[in-house]
């Protein structure tokens, strides 16, 4: 997945085929004998067909088809799907949407999509909701609904994931390369990269995007005041004036020109970063815990792979990046898409997302040992580790506009090659943020 939009892109259509045998339609069904009538709601990002091996794809099939089970006659939701091609993609669709009232009644996307979306008016507001509901709202981690608040305090959508984000590493191709042990300083990961690059390897995949701006945010969020900077600091611009910043990007553009990435790391296709390391061919990526279930689907054995944080004793740990919305239009279609949000993050849901997928809850789940057990131990292992290490922070990419990606992709190329000075690339992502 290029990011965790990415994931939603890649689970949340691949549905062709719609639930409802007959009548279907965007209101409520009809009824008989008095009974009162099935709302029926419209949802783009849910799922009645799945890909074997598409982990997610798999858990929104079984998602919808349970939930539509539990609430038969009351509730059901008709998939009307939606697969965008990229963020701005999603950006301009859901926007567009919302600006002409016709936003489906539940859909999943980025924070900063949601929030844009909510601009054109089109949105529910489920801050009412949680505050009538306080078990439910008291159910999710601290914070967990801060990226999907806005100013006035109205909460536009609810999260579903509460990922920490590390760096997986191919502990055989470090052996091959004479590599004890992980780096844990930024000058051993130089040192590491070029063992590996003699051995033969890629020493670390890159997109030029998604797994890029993730080793950014690492350099960063590793500096003393970096972590403050991620969290808050980003959105007021003046990136080159930043030192924090000025040293990271410098670094980062160091591991490309001293070849320690792959050499098609500038297209922003996440796939460039993942397939050499599902192929065994690069011995580093970061990435979010859902990679996991592709790495057991590919030739790697899990034994030879370890998650860890980064050099310099620092995790990415993101609650709410991504959310679900309601573009409700009247009372009942707003209770049923609640309804099938508190379902959502129920604990058994939230348990068996984690099961299937290896991402995990933004909802204080509280496990027995058996049940750990059953967990994907790369994604718990960090877990774990995230309790020691000395600076967490956000990745920079859900604490930006789109618009600040799209001139990542843009201008890194340019700037890595020598096109564009440091405080030449650095301003140019300042003007996204203005």
């Amino acid at each position: 997945m290029r990011s965790m939009t990415r994931v939603i892109a890649a689970f949340a259509v691949l549905a062709a085929l719609g639930l409802m045998a007959a009548g279907c339609g965007s209101g409520s069904s009809s009824s008989s004998g008095g009974k009162k009538a099935e709302v029926v709601i419209t949802c783009e990002s849910c799922v009645v067909t799945a890909a074997k091996d598409d982990t997610f794809a798999q858990f929104y099939k079984q998602l919808t088809a349970a939930f539509n089970a539990k609430y038969k006659g009351r509730y059901h939701v008709k998939v009307t799907p939606f697969k965008p091609a990229n963020d701005a993609d999603a950006a301009q669709h859901y926007q567009r949407e919302g600006a002409t009232g016709t936003l489906p009644d539940l859909f999943t996307e980025q924070s900063n999509v949601i929030q844009s979306v909510a601009r054109t008016g089109g949105l529910t507001d489920l801050a009412p909701y949680l505050s009538k509901d306080p078990a439910w709202k008291d159910s999710f981690v601290p914070n967990a609904f801060v990226s999907q608040t806005d100013a006035q305090g109205h909460i536009w959508g609810v999260p579903e994931q509460s990922d920490t984000i590390g760096i997986f590493y191919n502990k055989a191709l470090f052996q091959k390369a004479g590599i004890a042990a992980f780096p844990t300083t930024w000058d051993e990961l130089l040192t590491a990269c070029t063992k590996l690059k003699a051995s033969g390897v890629i020493p670390f995949a890159m997109d030029g995007d998604w797994v890029t701006q993730l080793m950014w945010s690492n350099l960063i969020g590793t500096q003393p005041g970096g972590a403050a900077f991620l969290q808050a600091g980003i959105a007021k611009g003046g990136l080159a004036d930043n030192p924090t910043v000025v040293k990271a990007t410098e670094y980062l553009k160091q591991m490309h020109t001293s070849g320690c990435v792959n050499k098609d790391a500038f297209t922003g296709d996440y796939n460039r970063a993942a397939a050499p390391f599902l192929a065994g061919q690069a011995a580093m990526v970061a990435n979010g815990p859902w990679m996991a279930a592709d790495i057991a689907n590919a030739k790697l054995k899990l034994k030879d792979i370890g998650y860890v944080p980064s050099p310099g004793s620092g995790l990415i740990v993101v609650t709410g990046s991504a959310g679900w919305a309601s573009g409700a239009k009247d009372a009942a279609h707003r209770e049923a898409a609640v309804a099938f949000l508190k379902f959502l993050t129920s604990s058994s849901e939230m348990y068996r997302k984690a099961l299937m997928t290896g991402s995990y809850w933004p909802i204080k789940e509280q496990l027995t040992a058996a049940q750990v057990k059953q967990l994907e131990p790369l994604s718990y292992n960090l877990i774990q580790q995230a309790k020691n290490v000395t600076y967490t922070y956000p990745n920079s990419k859900f604490a930006t506009p789109e618009a600040f990606s799209s001139t990542w992709i843009n201008d890194w190329p340019a700037y890595v090659q020598g096109g564009m000075s440091t405080a030449s690339f650095l301003n140019a992502l300042s003007d996204t943020l203005r």
